[in-house]
């Protein structure tokens, strides 16, 4: 895996392995181009500043995932303010976009893009294209500028295996979610979004000439959901999510039964068109549920601007999961347990049993009226006992986590106080002290960051150091597979999610507690879900101070005949010589000479130390 890195101040004739100015290359075109040696595995570090870009990515096809990722507060980069990473087609703030002027066009798999801000202005052009497949675009933010008749955002693929979430789309032209081949049902998810349109007519539209995906936990506010799909088999399907404030429908779809779903919230006259109602959807002439600020005007509380206001009807009212239900080894079907499924739903385990894996998103095939389900592939393969439900998220779009256990949220927030959420709690970043030798070497040591589950290439996630007076240093994380596995520069491991969450080891570089300081400050952060951890390491070696400490005025220690706590405890343990008026006692090795004494021939033997 390797690391690249762009900066508004960079050099696209640079290698782009470093941080630096005369490192980093210029621009995203130059990271993704057509030769580029970026390949998956690979990140490429997006420092903040306004890049005016037109890319159409051209770099091999990779085997594995390419995180593009956006780094706002600077945790890679020195020398730059912290900042918003702008992508946009418009060649000057001052001027209009360009007809067919393309932010971003693919037809490469797996990309990743994150903590970008795309500026888009989408008169007479799609603002974003991505036909690659195995596309990731998550905590992205996309202010799109055009008209009502005009699409700002557009996805048309023929692959596989896209995702959008926890993303926030603003602006006044419509956005398109698009398919035209593949089984999308169970992997093209466009799920904890935020959509705010101020046009009169704006339209989320969900396309499909062959199989569609699922959208659900968003929330739009001023458009609506339509769908063009023309596949009744296979539609697009809409859960949990909550619609306020379209001209006249809030969801519609050009064939019945080309979008399908239940337990959506919607606030309008008419509320749907050809939409046929799930049984828990509540439809038209509905309140507004978002607080829309009020906590902090009325000084009530701290919960985000769109956020559900108290009590709200969208919160604890979206799917619930199943009750627990019965499985049989070798049998098909799976109680419904109160969840009524459509062919195609998606769906989780809660936990885990033979071959039914808690969190893996499974396919429903069959539906026996309300009393069971099948899922493609899959037999159980051990009895035992499940609780089930549609796929959905267990946190919102800000990561706050759901604080209800088995019912979701309608939208793509919950009510939360912004200054109770646990994951950021500044009390989970207390610096902590250790003591170290220093120049010692292969030291490891724990931290706690709260959060479970992160890896060396969980995406924000740093590592770095700093000595006494000395500039930060960058700790490249390693993951190790085994907690019994050796040392290792940057190796980054969670002893155990069960027993110990939230702890890791990480493996200290030997430079970091090299001779020539006092201290060295160990700093790691970055991750969703955790608020950091800081660790202060004393380099003391109190044993050998206190050994080489000199009695009263003697000479310095590690000379010959020091006086020290040293020489005086080496006459009880070393080898000690007496001959010829002399008493030699010995270092360690007894070998080497440590220090001497006459001895006068009297009645009294008087050690005389030279």
């Amino acid at each position: 895996m390797a690391t690249y890195y762009v900066r508004p101040d960079g050099n696209n004739s640079n290698a782009g392995t470093g941080q630096a100015t005369n490192q980093a290359w210029q621009t995203i075109q130059h990271a993704l181009r057509v030769g580029s040696p970026v390949t998956g595995g690979d990140i490429i570090y997006i420092a903040p500043g306004r890049y005016y870009e037109l890319v159409t990515v051209g770099i091999s096809t990779p085997a594995s995932e390419v995180q593009v990722l956006g780094d706002p507060t600077c945790q890679q980069f020195t020398g730059l303010t912290a900042g918003i990473i702008r992508w946009t087609n418009l060649p000057s703030d001052s001027s209009g976009g360009q007809q067919g002027a393309v932010a971003l066009t693919s037809t490469v798999p797996n990309l990743t893009f994150k903590f970008i801000y795309f500026d888009i202005w989408a008169r007479y052009t799609l603002a974003l294209v991505s036909n690659g497949g195995n596309a990731v675009f998550e905590n992205c933010i996309f202010a799109i500028g055009g008209s009502n008749s005009q699409t700002g955002f557009s996805v048309t693929t023929a692959y596989p295996n896209l995702r959008f979430n926890n993303n926030t789309f603003f602006g006044n032209a419509n956005i398109s979610f698009g398919s035209s081949a593949g089984t999308f049902d169970s992997n093209y998810y466009v799920y904890n979004n935020i959509f705010v349109f101020v046009g009169v007519t704006n339209q989320i539209t969900l396309s499909s000439t062959a199989n569609g995906g699922v959208f659900y936990n968003n929330t739009i506010l001023g458009g609506e959901l339509g769908s063009v799909s023309t596949n009744a088999t296979n539609p697009w399907k809409a859960y949990n999510n909550y619609i306020w404030g379209g001209l006249l429908t809030n969801i519609r779809t050009n064939t019945i039964g080309g979008l399908v779903g239940d337990y959506n919230r919607t606030a309008t006259e008419l509320g749907a068109y050809q939409y046929v109602a799930g049984a828990n959807d509540q439809m038209s002439y509905m309140a507004s549920q978002s607080s829309l600020g009020l906590d902090r005007l009325f000084g009530i509380g701290t919960n985000e601007f769109l956020a559900p206001y108290t009590n709200a009807a969208i919160t604890n009212a979206g799917q619930p999961d199943s009750t627990a239900v019965a499985i049989t080894a070798g049998t098909a079907q799976i109680p419904q347990g109160g969840v009524v499924y459509k062919v195609g739903d998606s769906m989780v385990f809660t936990s885990t049993v033979g071959n039914l894996v808690a969190g893996t998103i499974f396919k429903v095939a069959t539906v026996t009226s309300t009393t069971s389900f099948t899922i493609t592939g899959i037999t159980p393969s051990v009895s035992g006992t499940v609780i089930h439900r549609r796929v959905r998220p267990t946190t919102d779009i800000y990561n706050a986590p759901n604080q209800y256990t088995n019912v979701g949220n309608k939208g793509a927030l919950v009510k939360y106080s912004l200054s109770t959420i646990g994951q950021y709690n500044p009390t989970e970043r207390n610096s902590s002290a250790i003591t170290t030798v220093p120049g010692s070497t292969s030291q490891s040591i724990e931290l706690y960051l709260g959060a479970t589950g992160l890896t060396a290439t969980t995406a924000g996630l740093s590592a770095t150091y700093n000595r006494t007076r000395s500039n930060r240093v960058p700790i490249t994380l390693v993951n190790l597979t085994y907690m019994t596995d050796g040392w290792v520069s940057g190796g980054f491991k969670e002893v155990d999610a069960s027993t110990m969450p939230g702890v890791y080891r990480l493996d200290l570089p030997d430079a970091a507690v090299a001779l020539g300081a006092d201290d060295v400050t160990v700093v790691v952060k970055g991750a969703a879900g955790t608020n950091g951890a800081v660790m202060t390491i004393k380099l003391l070696s109190v044993a050998s101070d206190i050994l080489s400490a000199d009695l009263g005025s003697g000479t310095n220690a590690g000379t010959l005949n020091e006086r020290t706590v040293r020489s005086a405890l080496r006459s009880l343990r070393n080898k000690v010589a007496v001959g010829s008026g002399t008493m030699t006692v010995y270092k360690e090795n007894d070998a080497d000479t440590a220090w001497t004494g006459s001895l006068s021939n009297t009645s009294d033997v008087t050690v005389d130390p030279s």
